[in-house]
């Protein structure tokens, strides 16, 4: 299993070992549902045990993120230079308990963050190729991740504009680095790129604001 990326921040839903476990095979599970041929028997078997397997999640009690983990972001503790930061279990970019998403790797990087992550089948656009929008996402994703750990504020964003240079593989490892820029009164900027094989495949900038203390969001 991959390192393990809880989050830093108080009030966040906790999350087994055995449910990481778990997702991780979820997640294998649809790299190879979508990557390979089963004939229509074996399917039928498959999705009586998936829905049994469904019915018994359904059954269970509900997992409800506390919005304590936005407000608390601020006594969140400081991450070291190279230390893996985490951010909430089930997100579908770092986290290592959602089914679905890529469990990306991340770590502080001075002033930003340095992930690694390989886009699965799941976010095809083009054959073989990553599609836009989930790029877009883990940019997203990483830059608000960037404001939260490196300033420990809580700041959503506002603004994201993202250039692509080049399609970027799946199932190869790209690295994401982002970067704090300027502040402006609340104002916070984020810069981020996208590099594989060594070569910038994409760029992103992103403007968020600081939430003041007593601030909730309706």
């Amino acid at each position: 299993m991959s390192l393990a990326r809880p989050s830093a921040v108080p009030g966040a839903l906790a999350t087994s070992d055995a449910r990481r476990a778990a997702a991780e095979q979820l997640r294998l599970l649809t790299r190879a549902f979508l990557s390979h041929e089963l004939d229509d028997d074996t399917m039928v078997g498959l999705a009586d045990g998936f829905r049994s397997a469904a019915a018994a999640f359904e059954s269970a009690p509900d997992r409800i993120r506390s919005f304590d983990e936005i407000r608390l972001e601020p006594e969140a503790p400081e991450i070291a230079d190279g230390e893996p930061i985490g951010h909430f279990d089930q997100c579908f970019v770092t986290g290592e308990a959602s089914p679905v998403g890529i469990a990306a790797t991340v770590r502080r990087d001075g002033d930003g963050l340095q992930a690694t992550a390989r886009i699965p089948r799941a976010f095809e656009g083009m054959p073989g190729y990553a599609h836009g929008g989930i790029i877009l996402a883990v940019f997203d994703d990483l830059i608000g991740l960037t404001i939260g750990r490196m300033l420990r504020v809580s700041a959503p964003t506002v603004h994201i504009e993202v250039d692509f240079r080049r399609p970027i593989p799946l199932d190869r490892d790209v690295q994401f680095r982002t970067h704090l820029g300027p502040a402006d009164g609340r104002k916070r900027l984020v810069t981020a790129t996208a590099t594989l094989d060594d070569a910038v495949a994409a760029e992103a900038q992103g403007l968020l604001i600081v939430l003041p203390p007593d601030h909730t969001i309706e």
